[in-house]
């Protein structure tokens, strides 16, 4: 007898060939014991149903009876290793998806909402309490949760971790009381960093920017030498990052973290120095975080906490302001969900966001009545 592991993975994506929104929600699902180069294949990504008009958790339905179902009969296959049948059960190892769809499945108000964190009970502050609020700035302040050696006095306990969240939502009631949403939904790396704070940093870059400036750092993001990252890095198409910054994807970040670490070359006599230091220090954590493999994963707890606690500091040093975005309490339980699920590249979701345009494909070619 077999335990399966599954990432259950949900998203929405437009069913049209054109910009009008077609939303359909769909459920995929992989093994989670595959190493990171062959889950990222689509070939490992499996269907399992998709709906114009049913929402996430009542698709969920039907995913947990089938879930429930092979836990109670199992299913009979062939071990080539061992060379004799199995008894197979699926156990689903954790729910992914971006911030809105794990927000949705928590039963979560997501990160608009005064307790935007779905994994703990902080709780940020709204215009109103922010004017009947008396307390001295000094005792406002708390340390943050996270050690090293940097660690500051940050603000209003917005980069603490609460205590953690009981299930409250319909998901665990689904008969699967082992799967708590709110502990096993990790960060969604590449939605918190890359398409996240590095997209923040870009913005406000490009915004500092003037137009002679922005011929500048076109130029120099051109002339910069990448032949030794690998026969498979192209030239950064600087102009694209300056024209696109509002809408940049998964795609443009096929190297994770090399856009922001070439454009400190680009940007070192424009920025001023604390933004200089915050962008040195996402620098140095976006390449930690997408590690392959871990080999002493106490040490490389330590390390990846005393990279976050740099980041956050020299993100206060340059301005609080920053802290008005939820994300960056989210890296604060990175590293717990590091320990728990991995490799945060194992539970990175870029390989089941490309398999959205197989869905588009099906819905484009479809005979146009509700796939469910």
């Amino acid at each position: 007898v077999m335990a399966v592991l599954i990432w259950l993975y949900c998203d929405d994506t437009s069913g049209n060939r054109s910009k009008k929104w077609n939303e359909h929600y769909s459920w995929l699902f992989a093994l989670a014991g595959l190493s990171k180069g062959a889950a990222k294949g689509d070939y490992h990504i499996h269907f399992v149903c998709t709906s114009n008009i049913a929402q996430t958790v009542e698709m969920m339905e039907g995913v947990v009876e089938q879930i429930e179902e092979l836990y109670r009969v199992g299913m009979w296959a062939y071990d080539a290793m061992h060379r004799e049948a199995v008894l197979l059960f699926a156990v689903v190892f954790a729910l992914l998806g971006d911030n809105p769809m794990q927000s949705e499945m928590a039963c979560h108000i997501s990160l608009k909402g005064k307790f935007f964190c779905c994994c703990c009970w902080v709780k940020g502050h709204d215009a109103r309490e922010a004017e009947d609020d008396d307390e001295p700035p000094a005792e406002a302040q708390t340390r943050a949760s996270t050690p090293g050696p940097r660690a500051s006095l940050l603000f209003g306990g917005f980069m603490v971790c609460m205590d953690p969240l009981h299930s409250l939502s319909p998901v665990g009631s689904l008969a699967l009381e082992e799967l708590d949403p709110h502990a096993h939904m990790p960060v969604e790396v590449l939605y918190v960093l890359l398409l996240g704070i590095v997209c923040y940093f870009w913005r406000d870059a490009v915004a500092r920017t003037s137009d002679t400036e922005k011929q500048v750092v076109t130029t120099r993001l051109a002339c910069l030498e990448v032949d030794g990252l690998g026969p498979s890095t192209s030239k950064v198409a600087g102009r694209m990052f300056f024209q696109y910054m509002g809408s940049l994807v998964g795609r443009d970040f096929r190297i994770p973290g090399l856009p922001l670490q070439l454009g400190l070359f680009a940007l070192y006599d424009i920025l001023p120095a604390p933004a200089l230091k915050a962008w040195a220090a996402l620098s140095h954590l976006v390449p930690m975080v997408w590690q392959l493999s871990i080999a002493h994963v106490d040490a490389y707890l330590i390390t990846l906490r005393t990279h976050i606690a740099e980041l956050l500091d020299c993100v206060c040093a340059w301005t609080p302001r920053w802290f008005n975005k939820p994300k960056f309490h989210l890296l604060l339980h990175l590293p717990d969900h590091v320990r728990l699920f991995g490799p945060a590249s194992l539970f990175a979701t870029e390989s089941f966001e490309s398999f959205n345009a197989v869905i588009r494909g099906w819905s484009i070619h479809s005979n146009r009545s509700a796939p469910s």
